[in-house]
């Protein structure tokens, strides 16, 4: 977890859908979730959900050979309502807060 005054991350690193099933009812809601292992198909959706975050950070390899990110979390995610960023696609991402909430600025 990060917080911050007006900011929120949940930084969930490589823990696999096992785990994520265990942690699921404690899960605090923030604003940002980097989601874990890549983005890969081991994602426990109640997790995810937990969460809350309005955006979902996936820190993944261009053309990596695991198929990173899984079609069935981008549908998850996006099911969730979440905005989701790639670093494959967008390259670094900041997340800064604006006078309105928070925002995203890719760097490719």
């Amino acid at each position: 977890m990060a917080r911050s005054p007006g900011f929120s991350a949940l930084l969930a690193g490589d823990i696999e859908a096992d785990a994520q099933r265990v942690l699921a009812d404690g899960v605090p809601p923030v604003q940002v979730l980097k989601v874990p292992h890549h983005g890969s198909r081991s994602q426990d959706a109640r997790f995810l959900a937990a969460a809350r975050a309005s955006i979902a950070l996936i820190s993944v390899g261009r053309d990596n050979d695991y198929g990173h990110p899984s079609p069935a979390t981008l549908d998850l995610l996006r099911r969730l309502h979440v905005r989701i960023h790639r670093t494959d696609r967008e390259g670094d991402i900041a997340v800064i807060r604006t006078s309105t909430g928070i925002a995203t600025v890719p760097r490719r």
